[in-house]
């Protein structure tokens, strides 16, 4: 038997409500205060979760206390399911409109984590990693308190020498550097810069090298033969004292924004040639990236007292290099990788 809208009706104005919905009723105010503080700048599927959570607490606090019919709870339910529509649209639309690249990084937010790790990051850079999906700042969000920068794939990135010194003499880093730089700084993350690889610029004969360097594209690789002229290591005196000037134009630039320096990335293997096979080749190695560790580490304390130096970190546990390559200064390397 179907009931009628007269014979269902309960009186408008109910008795008063026990303690138990008294307390049952706070709660469900105090669930739609929380979500009305939600930040809503995430993810659209998280925007529209939210508002389904708003309008559903709403809906509870509003329709069960007064007892209404079942016809008016099941047009109530329409209308709120019709307002949840709505607000996810517009909220949509809000995105679509704020959709643009940001000029700036946004600073801390209160959902990111108080501890965490360290990763080795490349910068954002088309097409694999390009800025416009935002995982930049879900790195933030991740928790983690210290990036390696250096390179990107298995080429050099936006702070090697190549890049920053693209013709002789002229030092200067791209916006896309320094904007990576300053959000890492302002969202609490450390940043440990590896200052490599070689320049072509100062390599061959003076007659034949060339007037601006070419960069590099991202899928070379170091055992890649002919072997990429940024992974031929400066061993001349003018090469040593060209990267040298590179390294402290670097130190001096972000001032106060990184402390931790690394010269080279695995130099046990092809990112520093020649190739070894034998113990006395890589020992030969050794003593080569070791001298120039050594003039590396004066550079960078010279150029900034409070900066630490870190020896490169090794492709394996490869004792016989880090020792040799070691054993020139020790007592001026602040950070063994």
């Amino acid at each position: 038997m179907s009931l009628s809208r007269t014979s269902a009706r309960v009186p408008r104005f109910p008795a008063p409500l026990r303690s138990s919905e008294h307390r049952d009723n706070a709660r469900t105010r105090h669930l739609i205060a929380l979500h009305a503080r939600r930040d809503f700048s995430g993810h659209p599927s998280i925007i529209a979760s939210s508002l389904i959570h708003i309008v559903e607490d709403a809906r509870l606090w509003y329709v069960l206390p007064t007892q209404r019919s079942i016809e008016e709870v099941v047009l109530m339910r329409k209308r709120w399911q019709l307002i949840v529509i709505l607000l996810v649209i517009a909220a949509w639309l809000g995105i679509a409109r704020g959709g643009e690249i940001p000029r700036q990084v946004p600073a801390r937010r209160s959902t990111q984590l108080t501890d965490g790790f360290g990763m080795n990051q490349s910068l954002p850079r088309e097409p694999h990693l390009p800025w416009s999906q935002r995982w930049w700042t879900r790195l933030f969000d991740s928790g983690v308190k210290w990036v390696r920068l250096g390179q990107y794939e298995n080429s050099s990135d936006m702070m090697s020498w190549d890049w920053v010194e693209q013709t002789p003499g002229h030092f200067a880093t791209m916006p896309e550097l320094d904007e990576a730089v300053r959000s890492l700084t302002e969202n609490g993350v450390a940043i440990e810069i590896e200052l490599q690889y070689s320049n072509p610029l100062f390599q061959g004969e003076p007659a034949a090298r060339p007037r601006r360097v070419i960069l590099p594209p991202a899928g070379i690789g170091q055992d890649d033969e002919p072997v990429n002229p940024i992974f031929l290591p400066p061993q001349t005196e003018e090469q040593i004292e060209a990267f040298l000037r590179y390294v402290r134009f670097m130190v001096n630039h972000f001032k106060g924004q990184v402390k931790h320096w690394e010269l080279w990335n695995e130099p046990n293997i092809g990112y520093w040639r020649p190739q070894t096979r034998t113990k006395e080749e890589l020992t030969a190695k050794a003593r080569g990236y070791g001298k120039v560790l050594c003039r590396f580490a004066d550079a960078v304390h010279q150029t900034d007292p409070t900066a630490k130096v870190i020896s490169a970190g090794l492709a394996g546990p490869d004792l016989l290099f880090a020792r040799t390559a070691l054993a020139a200064c020790p007592e001026k390397i602040d950070i063994i990788a």
